[in-house]
């Protein structure tokens, strides 16, 4: 018996820059959902069952081995560690949500606002054209549970040689890896109202870039070696269901300017 709690929130597709493979793998993760959410309801009704024909037996029960009720009661015991286990954490929403990271090189061709952490509501065009217009860094979607936390990281590692000064003054060739990427930390909650159900949503960005290499001048104790540059961001969401937010991350001073926008679209799934 596969838990939806703890299956789906393990549950992350990463497609860097393949776009075209999204409406599958949204209609997989969907299809899977339906499944999981009947599978547990179909759990949740046996446990009921189970439950009820204990009682009976409790009643039914006229000797006086006191082995029989204990087993009784270790029954019961067991069934109360899995309905926490399953059951409880089975009841709370799922929110499916489609997000993108994109590099765009400045000036911008689209009419975005870039200050950072700062959402703005969009439609599904605009995003299309920010993929198309700009560097797909990924595309993950993620199933959350209601209230809960769930991280997404997109890094990949760079190979670097560079000169090292030895005591002697000589200089040694060295090799080190450096990773550079985004950090995403989600945390969403459902708001029921009057109108219908929106979504306070939390981001956290830590992005990492590689900006350049030591120089090489006189007397430097390293020639080569990448620096590295790390900012976090924070955006606060409040958000309609199957609409897109578009959120620049962060700008980045490489040998190009460029900004970093993160792109989120919600569903709370029934």
């Amino acid at each position: 018996m596969k838990n939806p709690a703890l299956f789906l929130m393990a549950m992350i597709f990463l497609a860097p820059g393949a776009w075209g493979q999204e409406s599958a793998q949204l209609t997989s993760l969907k299809n899977t959902t339906t499944d999981l959410v009947q599978e547990d309801k179909v759990f949740d009704s046996r446990l009921k069952k189970i439950r009820a024909e204990i009682k009976n037996l409790e009643k039914s029960v006229q000797s006086p081995r006191k082995s029989i009720k204990d087993a009784l009661t270790q029954i019961e015991k067991a069934l109360d560690r899995l309905e926490g286990a399953f059951g409880r954490k089975g009841q709370q929403k799922q929110i499916l949500v489609e997000t993108c990271f994109v590099e765009l090189a400045l000036p911008l061709e689209l009419d975005i606002d870039t200050k950072h952490g700062v959402p703005v509501a969009t439609d599904e065009a605009t995003v299309q054209q920010l993929k198309d217009t700009g560097d797909g860094i990924s595309a993950p979607s993620i199933i959350i549970l209601d209230g809960q936390e769930a991280t997404v990281e997109t890094r990949q590692s760079h190979v670097y040689h560079y000169l090292e000064r030895r005591q002697n003054r000589q200089y040694i060739m060295r090799k080190t890896t450096v990773d550079d990427g985004v950090i995403l930390k989600l945390n969403a909650k459902i708001v029921e109202a009057p109108s219908g159900a929106f979504l306070n949503i939390v981001a956290d960005f830590k992005t990492t870039s590689i900006v350049g290499t030591t120089p090489c001048r006189k007397d430097a104790e390293t020639v080569g070696l990448p620096v590295v540059s790390t900012r976090e961001v924070q955006s606060h969401m409040t958000v309609t269901q199957n609409v897109w937010y578009i959120v620049p991350v962060t700008t980045l001073k490489t040998s190009k300017k460029s900004v970093i926008f993160f792109a989120i679209k919600a569903e709370i799934l029934q």
